[in-house]
């Protein structure tokens, strides 16, 4: 995989964490009606947005030390194989799930570029 999609990956990741965590630690309606729909409880919201602000973080650290990036690939692997899972352990509607699908994906895709470096 070329360096420039490595850091496409890197700025997909890092703004889809930034925004969706901002939404969870602000607690806004969406963020709330999601995980509600889930069966999260609402105290967890802002719990997810501190993760995926770590994960973020992580994403930019990421561009100075490799092992850092493989590390916050793994980890963000793991975070949207969870929201997978929930979303079909929720029986939710394949339309609500297909984010966390895609975000699966590229994360996946983020830690392959990681580990091609």
């Amino acid at each position: 995989m070329s360096a420039g999609a490595s850091t496409g990956l890197s700025v997909v990741l890092f703004v889809v964490l930034g925004l969706t965590s901002a939404l969870d630690v602000i607690r806004h309606p969406k963020a709330l009606e999601t995980t509600a729909r889930l069966k999260i409880p609402p105290r967890m919201v802002p719990v997810l947005g501190a993760i995926k602000t770590v994960g973020a973080v992580g994403v930019i650290l990421g561009f100075s030390n490799v092992r850092i990036a493989e590390i916050v690939g793994m980890c963000l692997v793991f975070y949207f194989a969870i929201a997978v899972l929930t979303h079909l352990r929720a029986k939710d509607k394949i339309t609500n799930a297909i984010p966390a699908f895609v975000m699966l994906g590229v994360s996946l895709a983020y830690l392959a570029s990681q580990f091609a470096k």
